[in-house]
């Protein structure tokens, strides 16, 4: 069982903290910033921090190497199951693919969408999706890659175009009543779950408002390079998708089976393996792929090559490329990403350093709006060092649950706190597994995205706006409210 060793010195549960900011500071800014160097990867500067961290607190804090290693065996085993919904994205996406229905939608994307409206469409559509779902990484990986390819196709900014899916995977994901990060929240600060959704529409709506007006706006000031669908490469890839894939109604059967396990809150990794399967039997009924093709597919993904029946024109092998993806190892390539930040995370966590550091820090908050902003600060922080959404819930509830009582502020505004932060600003972090998925499945850097991952971080800032005025956040007390004992 992991041990907590509680009697340590501050200054030694913060000094790697700050080595933890300062190496993320000049890994991921200095370096390509001002020195125009590369970035260190994620994963090297994990086991660096790693490193520096478990020696440090072991000559310093007394803390036993064989601590840390329990730490760090609890931790990873708890991320297991986010690790096998990786790798059954990996496979859906593959499978939506080798089927045809990712394919399809963009052919029939293609044919509906006004490329001026671009932006605004990649919003709307994942906030439906990541409704009905519960999901923003299933958002992602099916109506995001979808829309990412008619971007592609259009010669659209794909950096907006990627902002604007992040931004509406996580509206519907933070409001849908069957999400998990949705549950955990009101459950972490024990209020009802529809007080929480309700609670939640006084910063979620206005941010959506202004995120909608940008991406309107967005879509005259970098509007597409194509503008017709008649022009001669929209016409050659639609032509190429038509000709590479057969298309009926039934394809969208893979879709389907998400949206239905995830309204019944079945497992996401038999959900996604289930649609995965249901796509892969459609690609055997419908498309001539050989069977070492679907079965390479698995590992590997989609590749142009394993057409042998079409030549792909030349106009339209952008956007056939950009479908080249899925397979198990697209996304399992992540996972020594996630494994060494949470190497990190374990080592810290034995001494606590993250809680305590962040109760001093905002010590000073006394009133209604210093509080909530102390709040919504405290769920960014200790996301940023943790790398976990369950943890930053949880941790950040527990430390000013007490403060709302006595401050007679509603926990529903507690909750909503922790997810305009928390969970919103997940895929904004470059080594969280949200902020590593959302880069990779959408295939744009999160230095390109995030200023336009509008919903994202705008949702801060309305916070603190409507906290400051003093609207949505009435001193009455909320039905759902449990009194500390």
């Amino acid at each position: 069982m992991e041990r907590k060793y509680t009697d340590v010195k501050y200054i030694h549960k913060l000094i790697p903290v700050i080595f933890f900011m300062v190496m993320i500071i000049y890994g991921f800014g200095v370096r390509p910033v001002v020195f125009d160097q590369p970035g260190i990867s994620i994963e090297v500067m994990m086991v660096i921090l790693t490193t520096f961290t478990s020696m440090y607190l072991m000559i310093f804090a007394k803390v036993k190497w064989e601590d840390i290693e329990e730490a760090m065996k609890q931790r990873i085993g708890s991320a297991v199951p986010t690790l096998a919904i990786l790798l059954a994205i990996g496979i859906l996406i593959a499978a939506l693919i080798m089927a045809g229905t990712l394919p399809m939608l963009i052919y029939y994307g293609v044919k509906m969408i006004n490329p001026s409206f671009i932006y605004a469409i990649a919003f709307i559509l994942p906030i439906v999706f990541s409704l009905c779902t519960g999901t923003s990484w299933g958002s992602a990986a099916t109506i995001g890659v979808v829309l990412m390819s008619i971007a592609t196709t259009i010669d659209a900014n794909l950096a907006i175009t990627a902002g604007a899916v992040v931004s509406g995977s996580y509206f519907g994901d933070k409001l849908s009543p069957i999400s998990d990060t949705t549950n955990l929240a009101a459950l972490a600060a024990e209020v009802d779950l529809y007080d929480h959704v309700k609670s939640m529409l006084w910063t979620t709506v206005p941010t959506a408002v202004i995120a909608l007006t940008v991406y309107i706006v967005a879509g005259f000031m970098y509007p597409p390079a194509i503008t017709s669908i008649d022009s001669p490469a929209i016409t050659s890839t639609l032509t190429s998708l038509k000709s590479m894939f057969s298309f009926n109604p039934l394809l969208l059967l893979p879709i389907a089976v998400v949206v239905y396990g995830s309204y019944r809150k079945k497992s996401a990794v038999t959900t996604m393996m289930g649609a995965a399967l249901s796509g892969y039997l459609l690609a055997i009924i419908f498309q001539p792929f050989s069977l070492n093709a679907l079965f390479e597919s698995l590992g590997t993904g989609f590749k142009v090559n394993m057409i042998d029946w079409y030549v792909v024109d030349e106009q339209a092998m952008s956007v056939v490329k950009f479908i080249e993806r899925g397979g198990f190892w697209s996304l399992g390539r992540l996972v020594p990403k996630i494994i060494t930040t949470l190497m990190f995370v374990s080592a810290i966590g034995t001494v606590d350093a993250i809680t305590e550091v962040v109760t001093r820090l905002f010590s000073f908050a006394k009133s209604r709006f210093m509080i909530i902003t102390s709040t919504l600060w405290t769920a960014a922080i200790i996301l940023g060092v943790a790398s976990n959404g369950i943890a930053c819930t949880f941790v950040t509830a527990d430390i000013f649950k007490k403060k709302y009582d006595e401050n007679n502020i509603p926990r529903k505004v507690l909750s909503r706190s922790i997810e305009d932060a928390g969970t919103m600003l997940n895929p904004l972090y470059g080594w969280t597994p949200a902020g590593i998925f959302f880069a990779s499945t959408l295939g744009v850097p999160i230095s390109k995205f995030a200023p336009w991952a509008v919903m994202n971080y705008g949702t801060i800032i309305v916070a603190m706006v409507i906290a400051y005025l003093g609207i949505g956040v009435s001193a009455k007390e909320d039905k759902g409210l449990k009194k500390a004992s």
